[in-house]
């Protein structure tokens, strides 16, 4: 496999007691600039945390090629925006602070990529198992109505369920850890700002699908989520307000 040049995006804010695993593993386990076939920058936007160590951490540490400081809290959705466009590559990994990729992850990702690539041409998000350090899975994929209704979501832990194991062609994927086409995703962007936290990746995967590409869940690769999610008021502010809009959407023949 010829050399590539691969940009890793990492949003940020706060994770103080899960971002140094985070960057350790990372580091531990992804390619440098030194060795073949791969080399990767890191890029960091943080989004005005709270605990000012980390301006001078990243750079101390030399691990971010690029770390952006927000001055004020902008939100996931302009978040991630300045992210790609901040980097350069055609395809580019988002990884988010309280993630750990495993060993060998991104030439397996990118063999997988380019496999996926032969069969569809219009693959434009790619993304994996995201499971808890006792390996039990969190997350594969979703598939969506025109609606924006869920009408397929594997359930429970169990990393044997035959749904949690294949390749499948779904609406949105987990941004745990995942590959995204940097031109198709600037085509959709920015995102919804009026989604806070949760539903992001679902409105994503939508808007992609509009436009004739093609996200896909695969379960060659795992990542381990180290910090759950604790579910909030926001949380159901916008599943309403994502379920209400492309409701409206369909309707209107949006």
């Amino acid at each position: 496999m010829p050399s590539e040049r691969i940009d890793v995006v990492m949003p940020m804010y706060e994770y103080p007691e899960t971002v140094h695993e985070t960057l350790n593993a990372f580091v531990k386990n992804t390619p440098t600039f030194s060795r073949q076939p791969f080399s990767t920058k890191l890029i960091v936007v943080d989004d005005c945390s709270p605990i000012k160590k980390f301006d001078s951490w990243y750079f101390l540490e030399g691990i971010a090629d690029k770390y952006v400081r927000h001055k004020v809290n902008l939100g996931i959705g302009p978040t991630l925006s300045e992210l790609l466009r901040n980097a350069a590559t055609d395809w580019v990994v988002i990884l988010e602070a309280d993630a750990l990729v495993p060993e060998g992850w991104l030439e397996k990702a990118l063999a997988e990529r380019d496999r996926l690539l032969t069969d569809y041409p219009n693959l434009a998000w790619l993304g994996f198992k995201v499971v808890d350090r006792n390996g039990r899975i969190v997350f594969l994929y979703r598939i969506l109505d025109e609606n924006g209704e869920t009408i397929e979501l594997p359930l429970g832990d169990d990393p044997e369920n035959p749904a949690y194991n294949q390749t499948k062609v779904c609406t949105a994927v987990s941004n745990v850890c995942s590959l995204i086409n940097r031109r198709a995703f600037l085509k959709v962007f920015g995102p919804d700002y009026e989604l806070k936290k949760q539903w992001i990746d679902a409105d994503i995967g939508m808007r992609l699908r509009k436009l004739g590409y093609i996200t896909i869940a695969s379960s060659v690769l795992s990542f381990t989520h180290i910090k759950p999610h604790i579910p909030t008021e926001q949380d159901q502010k916008d599943h309403d307000y994502f379920k209400g809009k492309w409701r409206k959407n369909n309707e209107e023949g949006r």
